[in-house]
């Protein structure tokens, strides 16, 4: 918007009539636009007396209404209603700001709603810390449900002939071998929930990827997957079967965690984090009973490490998220760091807009990290690339950008989201806002604390399935 076509310099109080635009830019002749400016205008003037001044303006060739409110830079721009929207609403942070944010509004309510975060700010407030309480009935539901499990059937298709034909030697002797190690208990136990413990519907969990002579499709590996129901009304059983699948794109993957599927044992570093906290809430539970270990046979050890872990994921807990990711050397951008305090920033895409929805987003995925494996991911990804670009002559060595979320309220493909990355080489990892229109992620065994840690933690009571055999075909095990 050009300042010098607005007229004269002087705050101006919008009057009733002063709409009147007999003309659209076609030269097409329109009725009168009063009414929807007025009722912006009155209710400004209800809510905010003395705050906003308002007056006809131009943005370009579009005629509208220039709202200013008294003590902040900039000016917020309300166009002349569409067919698709009532108004249309631009908000400048400074007079020359050629990029605002723009919204569309449902009427001049919305109008208003959308003003008052641009017109007030937020300072930045360090988030809240858990409810103890309210954090133990959230882990002690989720045992529930977990415990539920224990008649859920965990059953394997048999393969099909033109995909086995795809395995090389190798990957046919692995694949047997996992078929052969399944634990349909472990597969159960860890399968993805919802907040109750059920199990997650629509969800495949990649279980190991296998060499074949051929790929089954483009950019396609065969794996062995673990699939659930896809609606609650379904049978609630698992399916372990042979399919093809774009790996990068897949939210669970455990080919890297055979404890989670295998009769394997953990290692002590995925239980890092376990130290109990020592709240009330807490200290009562043990008093009725240390809970189980989470997997038979291990125990959670003291390392300095895994106090360093407990040490952040109390910081977490805590509101100090900045500082329990700076205990690994992981940092937040500019934005994210206004963000998290929920201060207001600038739309990072077109139809992104950061609110309240984005900072309690960020909060609470940030609050389920561990921020022990956040480093080793950059680091992996970063000797990943290399690899990629040594193949071809040509190819340039790219920073690793690692996906964990996509923020709400993005209709168009190309998201803003919560992105993992660092150097080329791997090092100095940071958490940014990036845009992309690509589906490919950090799988959530990269970056999630496991839950068993918040369990110990929290003095929940670990649930444990009676041993079965895999059923084969579509028979139940007896």
């Amino acid at each position: 918007m050009n300042p010098s076509g607005r007229g004269g310099g002087d705050e101006l109080e919008l009057r009733r009539g002063e709409f009147s635009f007999p003309h659209d830019l076609t030269g097409q002749r329109v009725r009168p636009m009063k009414k929807p400016f007025e009722q912006i205008v009155h209710l400004l003037s209800q809510q905010f007396p003395g705050r906003f001044s308002c007056k006809p303006g131009k943005s370009g060739l579009a005629r509208g209404l220039e709202v200013r409110c008294r003590g902040r830079a900039g000016y917020a721009f309300v166009f002349l209603p569409s067919q698709c929207w009532d108004f249309l609403l631009s908000l400048h942070e400074q007079d020359d700001d050629e990029n605002p944010e723009v919204w569309g509004a449902n009427g001049a309510e919305e109008v208003v709603q959308r003003l008052q975060p641009w017109a007030f700010p937020s300072r930045w407030t360090l988030p809240p810390p858990i409810d103890p309480a309210e954090e133990k009935r959230r882990l002690e539901r989720i045992a529930q449900g977990l415990r539920e499990r224990e008649d859920v059937e965990c059953f394997k298709v048999e393969p099909k002939a033109a995909s086995l034909r795809l395995l090389t030697g190798a990957g046919r002797r692995q694949l047997d071998h996992d078929l052969a190690s399944l634990s349909p208990e472990r597969i159960a136990l860890h399968f993805p929930w919802d907040p109750a413990g059920r199990l997650a519907l629509s969800t495949t969990v990649l279980l190991n990827v296998y060499e074949t002579t051929t790929p089954p499709g483009k950019d396609r590996d065969l794996c062995l997957a673990a699939v659930g129901p896809q609606r609650r009304g379904d049978e609630q059983r698992l399916a372990v079967r042979l399919t093809d699948l774009i790996v990068v794109n897949q939210t669970h993957r455990w080919e890297r965690f055979p404890w989670s599927w295998q009769d394997v044992e953990a290692p002590p570093s995925e239980f890092w984090g376990a130290e109990p906290v020592s709240d009330s809430v807490t200290k009562q539970a043990r008093r009725n009973g240390a809970p189980r270990a989470p997997l038979p046979g291990c125990q959670p050890q003291s390392t300095a490490e895994g106090r360093r872990a407990s040490r952040s994921v109390r910081l977490l807990e805590e509101g100090h998220i900045e500082e329990a990711l700076a205990l690994f050397g992981v940092s937040l951008s500019p934005d994210l760091h206004r963000l998290l305090g929920g201060e207001r920033i600038q739309p990072p895409a077109c139809c992104a807009h950061p609110d309240a929805s984005w900072t309690n987003l960020l909060v609470g995925t940030l609050r389920q990290s561990a921020p022990w494996l956040l480093p080793r991911a950059v680091l992996d990804e970063a000797e990943r690339l290399g690899r990629w670009a040594a193949q071809k002559q040509g190819r340039r060595r790219r920073s690793p950008d690692l996906k964990l979320v996509i923020f709400p309220g993005q209709r168009h493909q190309r998201k803003a989201s919560l992105t993992l990355t660092g150097d080329e080489d791997g090092q100095n990892p940071r958490l940014v806002i990036e845009t992309t229109a690509s589906n490919a992620r950090l799988p959530d065994t990269a970056w999630k604390r496991p839950l068993a840690v918040d369990f110990l933690r929290r003095g929940v009571d670990f649930p444990m399935i009676p041993s079965r055999s895999v059923g084969a075909g579509n028979r139940r095990p007896r």
